[in-house]
């Protein structure tokens, strides 16, 4: 969003050219984050290793068996799923783990 020819802080300064753009301290922070876990090796295996389980349970005959189960024996109505992990959204990889 903050694009210097298309993005909407340039549309928005188009018609209030007083205008600051202010980057998003939240945007920031997993900017950092996502380098930080690029680049120390152990962290980026780590997440790795939660993405490929995600993918190859997601796709398999056991993540339908795990989720009937689940049902039947605790009647849960949000049954545990691994989740897919995302660069922009730090919730997810919370949520992965959790569920790991």
């Amino acid at each position: 969003m903050s694009g210097s020819k298309s993005g909407v802080q340039q549309k928005f300064k188009k018609d209030v050219p007083q205008a600051l753009y202010i980057h998003c301290h939240a945007h920031r922070l997993n900017l950092v984050l996502v380098d930080v876990v690029r680049n120390v090796e152990a962290a980026a295996e780590f997440f790795e290793t939660v993405q490929m389980l995600n993918n190859f349970f997601s796709n398999s005959v056991a993540h339908d068996l795990f989720i009937k189960k689940q049902r039947e024996t605790e009647s849960v109505t949000q049954p545990v799923e691994l989740k897919s992990l995302s660069d922009t959204r730090w919730a997810c990889q919370y949520a992965a783990l959790v569920a790991i």
